[in-house]
């Protein structure tokens, strides 16, 4: 049985570290992979408006009762 391959992703804007094996997503890992071994977490592609990451749709709250 082989070992996994480990992948170490660093966001290149905050330095947050992550690592996830070959077969995994990188938003699993909470990474987005915005070029070829360029990645930000998604707190950063949020705040530099990465169109990869798509914001929740802002609802009003249901009224129950």
């Amino acid at each position: 049985m082989s070992t996994p391959t480990i992948i170490k992703l660093r966001c290149m804007r905050c330095r947050k570290e992550a690592e996830l094996t070959a077969t995994d997503d990188h938003g699993d890992a909470g990474m987005v992979e915005i070029g070829y071994n360029l990645s930000y977490c998604i707190q950063c592609a949020k705040e530099t408006g990465h169109p990869t990451v798509r914001l929740p749709i802002a609802r009003p709250p249901k009224h129950i009762g």
